[in-house]
């Protein structure tokens, strides 16, 4: 067997080896997120931010307003546990011990790499995902037990819940524009997780955040501008006046494929440029490997 091609075994074996070595912090991390997923779920219930609000064919009660308040606050938890921990790819090579001893262990580049991406990623999509789930669906047993309408009503905020509530037809394309948007956001992080060594998620979602307020500031009107014409940029401020969602997503749609598209392309080159990074720091620890020698 070559051992300089790339091997799934090897790549398995580090990725149990991983899972193996941190299965208390992730049982830790685990009983945590779903522990603070219920206090931000009962706290938003209690000190919900919106009100009743009347919209045209449309009308929000107090109780639904409270649960749409704590699926908005879950779902903001879940994103910054995601980030934090897409962020700590390579948080086993945060100290230069721990960096040479993994760089030197007998398999490639690629499947050193490829473990520990798929290691946040299981622990920071699959895990997180699945507590979201399960507190969610803890919320509205508390919710019935204690007589709570807003916490009861929490697992039935589905699409099809709000498709009926804000009278509007999910759009085709809408699936991938998620898929694209969530990749893009796995691959920032871990492109932060490899580029800087001490809070990278903190980083990495600082130039986030600068990079999405110049998109919508400087692209975002020239960008609209450029894909809508004058008759379909009026319609859409009609729409958006009348409260017509399915109208303001047909028109908006083109640009919103657009951009995700474009994210998606962002993100293949992100996950290459991470893991030329990793293998950059694979050559750095071999040469301090030869000086120490």
């Amino acid at each position: 067997m070559n051992k300089n091609r790339f091997n799934l075994r090897r790549c398995w074996s580090l990725l149990i080896g991983d899972l193996r070595n941190n299965h208390k912090d992730i049982l830790l991390l685990a009983g945590v997120a779903f522990l603070v997923f219920i206090g931000v779920a009962i706290f938003s219930v209690f000190t919900p931010t919106m009100t009743m609000t009347s919209v045209p064919g449309m009308t929000i009660s107090a109780v639904q307003a409270a649960a749409i308040s704590a699926l908005s606050n879950l779902g903001l938890a879940t994103t910054v546990a995601e980030a934090v921990i897409f962020s700590r790819v390579f948080a086993n090579m945060s100290t230069r011990s721990g960096e040479v001893s993994y760089l030197m262990l007998p398999a490639t580049n690629s499947e050193k790499w490829l473990s520990r991406v798929a290691y946040v990623l299981l622990v920071g999509f699959v895990l997180i995902l699945a507590i979201y789930y399960v507190s969610l669906y803890c919320c509205g047993l508390i919710g019935r037990l204690f007589d709570m309408e807003s916490l009861a009503l929490l697992p039935s905020l589905d699409n099809s819940y709000f498709t009926e509530m804000f009278h509007f037809d999910m759009p085709k394309n809408i699936n991938l524009i998620n898929a694209l948007s969530s990749f893009f956001f796995a691959a920032a992080f871990i492109f932060g997780g490899t580029c800087f060594r001490r809070l990278p998620w903190l980083y990495t979602a600082l130039i986030l955040l600068a990079t999405l307020f110049v998109i919508l500031v400087v692209g975002g009107g020239f960008g609209m501008h450029y894909l809508l014409d004058g008759n379909a940029q009026l319609q859409l401020k009609e729409a958006a006046q009348a409260g017509q969602l399915n109208e303001m997503f047909n028109i908006m749609m083109p640009w919103l494929f657009t951009v995700s598209i474009v994210c998606g392309v962002l993100g293949v080159v992100m996950l290459w440029l991470s893991y030329r990074l990793f293998c950059r720091r694979q050559l750095e620890a071999r040469k301090i490997r030869f000086i120490v020698k």
